[in-house]
This record gives C-alpha cells, structure tokens and sequence, in this order.
C-alpha cells in the first residue's frame, strides 16, 4: 500500500471515531412531583355546582320568540324564563367540564338524585363564569375602502370580558378573579370576513357603525360554543393556579457522549441511574431519600459545564443540547434556579402556554421520549413548576 493510501486510510479512521465520540448517548427517565394548591377553600364540604352566565346566545331571545312554535305559545314572562333556561343548560356541559378544582373537589351536583342522595350531595359552593357582552375595541368605518385592505389586515377588535368566581350558597363571594384580558380579546381579519359574500355585501351596505357591528354579531351568533368553551379553559387554569392539586409525571433525558474520549460522561450516566433506582425502590428499607440523588448532582453539574467549555466544539449539536439540559434538570433539582435559567436561555420557548406563572396547557409535553425538543420543554416544565411553586413542590419518590 503506498503511503498516500495508508495516511488517507489512517485520516479516515480519525474522522470515523471523532463521530463516533461527538454522538449523544441518552436514556429516558420520569420525575414525580405534586404541587400543592396556593389556597384552600373554607367550605363545609366538597360538593358543588358549576354555571356559566352570560347572554350570548346561538339565537337572541327575539329570534326565538319569532321562529320557534313553543316560545311564541308561551307568555312573555314564561317565554323569557324558558329562553333563559335554554340557554343556561346549552353550556352546562361545558361548565361541568371545566369549572372543577383538580385534586380537592371531584364531585359537581347535577340531574335530579333521591332524597337520599340529596342529602349526601346537597352543594356547599359554587363556581361561576360570568362573561359579558361584546365590547367592540376596533370597528372599520362605513368609508373604509376595504378593497384596498390586504386579506390579513384587521377589521374587528372585540373583547368578551369574563370572571370566575366562587361562592357560598348564599351568593356571597369567596374568591373572584378577571381573566387575563389578552386571552379573551379577538381580532377578526378581512380574509376571515370576506369569505362568505352574504357578509362581504352587508358590509359594503353599511351605513353606520352599528350596522358594521351587526355584521360581525351575525357572523359570530353561530361560534358561541366554541368561544366560550375557550373561556371555559382559561377559567379552569386560573381556578387551578389557585386551588389545584397538580399531580405530574415528566418524561426527561439522561444525557452522555459516546466514545472512549467521554468515559466520564457515561460513568456518570450510569452512576445517576444506580442511585436513581434506589431512590425510587418499593422497599422503605432500601430506598435512598433524595439527598442521595441531590449529592449526585452537586457532583455531576461542574463535569458536565466542563465538558461544554473545553470539548463543546468537538461534539454534535445534539450532544451538547443534551449536556445543557441535564444541567437544567440538576440545578432545578437541587434548587438553583438561576443556573438552570442560564441554560435554558439556549433553547426556545415559543412552544409553551402559561397562566399565573404555571404552565397550564398540555400540548408541550414531549412527543417522543427520543426527541430533543421533547427533553427541552419538559425542563421548562419543571424549571417553571419549580419557580411558581416553590416550597408547594413535592417530589415524590
């Protein structure tokens, strides 16, 4: 073999084993913890009855005294109090779905029980979602030219201002809040609007600004339950925030590099591992208490910073993303969450949903219990629940 072959043979072997050792080596493992609720509720009991109020409606009620057979037999009195009741269990499985407490209260008195049950589930409290009438913030101008407008370009500003509350029997407030307003106020584009031509030409008809606003109540009359299934959702996040027992399993990544060049960094892999098991065994006798685990990554957080700092470049991407987050993971662990917000810097985190500083929306967690991104958001999952929570953080072994 000439020496041209063998050097390029022996440079081949090089690259070879240097993409061997940039590589990530990772194994899954879970995090219990349960959060406390911030406040308990001072109620005689856990039962109750949930109820959204409001007058949005799929039909007005003079809508349904013209058309429907039934309302316009009826007296007015008693054509108003059927409108109105309608309208009450039209959205009572949306409250029942999501005005609960998770953890304290399970039960939601509904239907009609015997007496007996009666007794047994008479209410004790009862939450309530009140949302208001439309408030128009933009409204466009009968002049406005809107063939000249772009399809994305915002028509309508309206807000549905909403409150959740929870009373005794007697009505008296226990505890109220607002919902964030930036959640319940909506933007209607043209290209929204103008798909249907019944709206296009009302509009272009419009001669005053209620007669533009009639036009977007119109359009909106038949989205009611969805939009207020929405509301429903954020009411039930800020309920939780306050009173909700969060019981949560995360799926994280354990991260190493492959290659004899990065030994420590497996034997750390498997050290966290061995003493993670103990942690978590069923025997009482056995089981180490998280001290154990804490010491390990007291240990193990200055390896890995060293490694980023002195052989980051020498690694994939994915290598040194898995080294970060288990930085995270540790310094959130053991408490330093100033550490662990250093490093989260490094990854993106458009992909979340939070309310009242938890995260509330379940879509973030991981895909795939292989995936990067996966393993980034559930750090930022528990650096988050950490922060809010704080000492209302329990790790469960």
């Amino acid at each position: 073999m000439s020496m041209r072959k063998m050097l390029m043979t022996m440079i081949g072997v090089i690259i070879v084993s240097t993409l061997i050792a940039q590589k990530k080596a990772v194994k899954p493992w879970v995090i219990n913890y349960q959060i406390q609720p911030k406040s308990g509720l001072k109620t005689s009991g856990g039962n109750y009855i949930a109820s959204i109020y409001t007058d949005l409606y799929p039909f007005t009620y003079e809508q349904m005294e013209r058309y429907s057979p039934m309302y316009y037999d009826l007296d007015k009195e008693k054509a108003k109090a059927a409108y109105e009741r309608d309208k009450y269990f039209a959205y009572k499985p949306i409250a029942s779905a999501n005005l609960k407490i998770n953890g304290q209260y399970i039960e939601e008195v509904d239907g009609n029980p015997s007496f007996l049950e009666e007794l047994s589930k008479s209410p004790h409290f009862m939450i309530n979602l009140n949302i208001d009438d439309v408030r128009f913030i933009k409204v466009p101008e009968p002049s406005d030219k809107l063939s000249q407008m772009n399809a994305d370009e915002i028509l309508y500003t309206y807000a549905l201002d909403s409150r959740v509350e929870i009373t005794d029997m007697q009505g008296r407030v226990i505890w109220s809040t607002e919902i964030d307003h930036e959640l319940t106020t909506y933007n209607v584009t043209k290209g929204q609007l103008m798909a249907d031509l019944g709206y296009k030409t009302s509009i272009a008809m419009a001669k005053s600004e209620q007669e533009m606003k009639d036009v977007l109540i119109r359009r909106m009359m038949g989205e009611w339950k969805p939009t207020i299934r929405n509301i429903a959702i954020y009411a039930n996040w800020a309920l939780n925030a306050e009173f909700g027992k969060r019981l949560e399993y995360i799926g994280m990544g354990l991260f190493g590099v492959k290659g004899k060049d990065y030994k420590e960094l497996i034997e750390l892999q498997d050290e966290f591992f061995t003493v993670y098991a103990k942690f978590h065994t069923l025997s009482a006798k056995k089981r180490a208490p998280k001290s154990d685990v804490d010491a390990f990554f007291i240990k193990a957080i200055p390896v890995w910073e060293k490694y980023l700092d002195e052989r980051g470049s020498e690694m994939e991407e994915n290598a040194v993303e898995g080294l970060r987050m288990n930085i995270i993971a540790g310094a959130v662990w053991v408490g330093d969450l100033e550490k662990a917000g250093q490093y989260l810097e490094y990854f993106p985190k458009a992909t979340l949903d939070f309310e009242g500083g938890i995260v509330e929306n379940d879509q973030f967690l991981p895909p795939t219990l292989m995936n990067n991104l996966g393993y980034a958001e559930s750090c930022l999952q528990f650096y988050t629940h950490m922060k809010a929570a704080g000492d209302r953080l329990d790790i469960i072994q």
